[in-house]
């Protein structure tokens, strides 16, 4: 069994051209990248960071930039004003692969401030 194997789980292959750093901080590097990653296929995939068809270069330099500011003020909302503990309760008992889930993920961020943006369209107060 390999060092890094643990039962139940898929085991796991890094490929690096450092053939001087030890397996552990090849790991270590990996899983601190992890949440950069998440953020960036986020960006990509739910804020569309990069499907703009931009023509000029200072369009270009500024849409990701642009996109990526607007998924930080979404998450800071989502901090200060969208989450609230009922709501997660709420969704475990809608969604049974929720059980488990320990932290809203980005689209339950972005889906709370559509719904509540939405509302406040038809608020009648």
């Amino acid at each position: 069994m390999p060092p890094f194997s643990e039962p139940g789980k898929p085991d796991l292959a890094l490929v690096t051209t450092d053939l001087t750093t030890p397996a552990a901080a090849v790991l270590e590097r990996y899983a601190s990248r992890w949440a950069i990653e998440v953020a960036f296929h986020d960006a990509k995939n739910t804020t569309g960071v990069g499907e703009a068809r931009n023509r000029t270069r200072e369009a270009v330099e500024r849409t990701v930039p642009f996109g990526l500011y607007t998924q930080s003020l979404v998450i800071i909302w989502y901090h200060l004003a969208g989450h609230h503990a009922h709501l997660v309760r709420d969704r475990r008992d809608r969604a049974p692969w929720y059980t488990t889930k320990k932290y809203p993920s980005y689209l339950d961020m972005i889906v709370k401030l559509r719904r509540v943006l939405i509302a406040a369209q038809y608020d009648e107060s």
